[in-house]
């Protein structure tokens, strides 16, 4: 004689979406929150700069919109890498690296944002944003910021691409709940 599967209760099927979430919504979410896609639209009104700086969470949903205008100054922020040695990791025999961190820092008009980039990229891109506020009569230009390809990207990507498949097998599943309790059961008198 063999047992019926056990029955799913809404208890286990809210504790089961809650992990689901937490897995597939929730941290990929802070990852991208870390290592954000950032858009700087730069452009000249009434002859003074300005920067509109978008932070985008899963890559392409904004979070963050920050305006700056007039736009005074752009300059880079760059923490070298270091070598962090604990005693208690010395006498293990391991080693810790600090990786080298990149931003550039925008302020104007009493306010500051900051822009995660690249230790190679922020002082690249705080010169051409410099380079723009000197020059006001310049065209509009759109910058993209990242916190390297790798971080931003790939796994910024990846992880997006967990949250939509989550969220997209949610949908699925809601809707077939919805079909089971509207449409007639076949086989069923």
């Amino acid at each position: 004689m063999t047992t019926p599967p056990p029955r799913k209760t809404p208890g286990s099927i809210m504790i089961t979406q809650a992990i689901a979430v937490v897995g597939f919504v929730i941290v990929p979410g802070l990852v991208t929150w870390i290592a954000p896609r950032t858009t700087i639209q730069l452009a000249t009104v009434n002859q003074q700069p300005k920067a509109d700086v978008v932070k985008y969470i899963f890559l392409w949903v904004p979070y963050s919109h920050v305006t700056i205008a007039p736009l005074e100054s752009a300059r880079s922020i760059v923490t070298a890498a270091d070598r962090h040695i604990s005693r208690e990791e010395r006498r293990r025999g391991r080693t810790g690296v600090l990786l080298a961190d990149g931003s550039v820092l925008l302020a104007g008009g009493g306010q500051e944002t900051q822009v995660q980039s690249t230790p190679t990229a922020a002082p690249l891109e705080a010169k051409e944003i410099s380079a723009f506020i000197a020059a006001p009569e310049s065209a509009p230009k759109l910058m993209t910021a990242t916190a390297g390809w790798q971080m931003t990207y790939l796994l910024g990507g990846t992880m997006t691409a967990l949250a939509a498949f989550y969220c997209l097998g949610a949908c699925l599943a809601i809707l077939k709940w919805f079909a089971t309790l509207w449409l007639p059961q076949q086989g069923m008198n």
